[in-house]
Parts: C-alpha cells; sequence; structure tokens
C-alpha cells in the first residue's frame, strides 16, 4: 500500500485550538442556575426546623497568685 503523508501543519493546528469555544469546568451559566435551583430546600420543610441555642461559655477569670504558685511552684509570677 502505497501513499503520500501529509503532515499537518503546527501552526494550523494550534489556531484551529484557539478557535474553539472555551468549556467552563463548573458548567454553563444556564446549567448552574438549574443545579441552584435543584438544592435549594422546600420553604414548607424549613418550618419544621427547631433553633436550638447553645449553652453560652464561662467567664475565664485569671488565676491568683496562690493558684499560680501551686501551679507553677514557689519563684514564679
Amino acid at each position: 500500500m502505497t501513499g503520500i503523508i501529509y503532515r499537518f501543519p503546527y501552526n494550523a493546528c494550534r489556531r484551529v485550538h484557539s478557535r474553539k469555544a472555551r468549556v467552563s469546568k463548573n458548567g454553563t451559566p444556564e446549567e448552574r442556575a438549574a443545579k441552584a435551583a435543584t438544592t435549594q430546600p422546600d420553604p414548607a420543610s424549613l418550618a419544621n426546623v427547631v433553633q436550638i441555642s447553645r449553652k453560652p461559655a464561662a467567664a475565664i477569670t485569671p488565676q491568683t497568685a496562690e493558684q499560680m504558685a501551686e501551679i507553677y511552684g514557689p519563684g514564679r509570677p
């Protein structure tokens, strides 16, 4: 089988790739809007959510000199 092999020009290859439309990895704006609409929670189900408050944290009090002496030993500030 005899044939002529033609070399594809490098600059033509670059030109073809540069003219392709860019593709977003996150989808088109229409696809993102459709996805966001499906992931939003149903407003009727939000009425059943109960907010549980957390217990407030205790206030931090500085240690007295006696407590510091017990922890670190005598001679420490």
